[in-house]
């Protein structure tokens, strides 16, 4: 189980799915009767198998970059208290080891800050709990924050956000400190229409496949301007409707079988202008249910389809005793079944890849912004250049008529301006060049697959 506080589900931070899970395993592994935070071991090979991450040495590299990464990662925790609103700036863990060398390096092994006790360990009231394997198999850290966000007003059926609220909450608006150690704020979607479609569909969608809730959700508007979204929390009947097959036992052919007459009944009304229903009896009594309907079925097409039969009950008899027609029906299901199986194979392979690929794109996408903020604040200029040779390529989508922050929120004008700025500074893109292999070779799978 997950038990977190409410103040820490609301926290404003920002994790990648790799921080997520070694950040979530840790908290599992926390008890309920311990009275202090222990070093957790976290064996790798244990995230992978219960996220169902592809077991290569990428997964155990990304998860290890997780652990170390989350070692820099700060939240800010606001509380109520007696004499206002209290906001903590904290580390989340204080260290993280790794063996590096020996019979075993398939292994981290982490503490918590000291200051997580109230919102992980002292739990007493105002707290959220869920089962874990609810967000195993969410490919996107906004879909885990969305998720938890949602459980906490699971009972209530209803939550409302302000738009700006929201977007700090979940990391989607982020604020950091530059090189000169002024606090800068990234609005990563300052539009509500990419906010709506990167984030809320998806979060719905994957919410939807993957959990015991879904919901739906509208946009509130103050003049022409999105300021709060309001969530309408359900139990997601998916769910309930896969644990109930979970729980059903299998029964056996005589279980469900219905009694001699009723069967007969069921037969006989269908050739009743052919047969007397003593011969309906001597079938059930010689042949299975499912060979007795084949045959009848079979007869009964062929008169529709204007076969000339002259004594139909005698060829209703002989279509019933041949067990070839089952056969035959047999082997064209399990044909189709093959099919549908392979299709299905396929399907997940597709799903498996385009979940990595949707993780690999996005730390791409993050490693490449820290990259240009980087290059922003040693150099001065390069952000208006970048812009202005942007804004004259040909093909680029920007627009004069726009705000310099509404043609930025363009996706085909963001391409082009981050394509600038990497052809100015090449030499400090040669980082991230394994993730854009990686990205590379799963699009290319994709393709194959679909």
């Amino acid at each position: 189980m997950v038990r977190k506080s409410n103040s820490l589900v609301e926290a404003r931070y920002k994790f990648n799915m790799w921080e997520t899970r070694v950040f979530t395993k840790m908290i599992t592994m926390v008890r309920m009767a311990d009275e202090d935070f222990k070093p957790y071991r976290i064996y790798l090979r244990d995230i992978i198998q219960e996220f169902g991450l592809d077991k290569d040495k990428a997964s155990y590299d990304l998860l290890r970059d997780g652990a170390n990464t989350l070692l820099q990662k700060e939240v800010s925790i606001f509380q109520e208290t007696e004499e206002g609103m209290n906001e903590t700036r904290t580390h989340l863990i204080v260290d993280a080891t790794t063996q590096v060398q020996g019979s075993n390096t398939n292994y981290i092994e982490v503490r918590f800050h000291p200051k997580m006790k109230p919102h992980i360990l002292e739990l007493k009231s105002r707290f959220t709990v869920y089962d874990v394997k609810n967000i195993l198999n969410l490919p996107s850290s906004y879909s885990v924050r969305i998720y938890e966000l949602l459980k906490q007003y699971e009972k209530i059926g209803y939550r409302t956000f302000e738009f700006e609220e929201l977007k700090e909450i979940i990391g989607a608006k982020e604020m950091h400190r530059n090189s000169k150690g002024k606090m800068v704020v990234k609005d990563n979607y300052p539009l509500y229409g990419s906010f709506n479609q990167k984030i809320l569909q998806k979060a719905q969608k994957h919410l939807l496949l993957h959990t015991d809730l879904c919901f739906e959700f509208e946009p509130l508007k103050q003049g022409r301007k999105v300021n709060k979204i309001r969530f309408i929390i359900m139990r997601n009947p998916r769910y309930d409707a896969a644990q109930v097959d979970e729980k059903m036992p299998e029964l056996g052919m005589q279980q469900v079988s219905h009694e001699e007459d009723a069967v007969v009944s069921r037969l006989f009304v269908q050739v009743a202008p052919y047969v007397e229903e003593p011969a309906v009896r001597r079938w059930v009594k010689a042949y299975s249910e499912e060979q007795i309907q084949y045959g009848i079925n079979y007869t009964l097409n062929q008169l529709k389809s204007g076969k000339d039969i002259q004594n139909i009950g005698g060829y209703l008899h002989t279509m019933v005793s041949t067990d070839n027609l089952v056969a035959a029906r047999a082997a064209e299901e399990a044909k189709r079944k093959q099919a549908r199986k392979k299709a299905d194979k396929r399907r997940k392979e597709l799903a498996q890849v385009e979940k990595k690929y949707e993780e690999i794109n996005s730390q791409l996408v993050e490693k490449t912004e820290e990259v240009i903020r980087g290059i922003f604040d040693r150099f001065p200029d390069a952000k208006g250049n970048a812009f202005a040779k942007a804004s004259k390529k040909r093909g680029s989508g920007y627009r004069s008529d726009r705000s310099n922050a509404e043609n930025m929120a363009d996706p085909i004008f963001r391409a082009v301006f981050r394509g600038m700025v990497r052809k100015n500074y090449p030499e400090h893109f040669a980082a991230l060049k394994t993730l854009e292999d990686w990205a590379k070779k799963l699009r290319g799978q994709m393709g194959r697959l679909r």
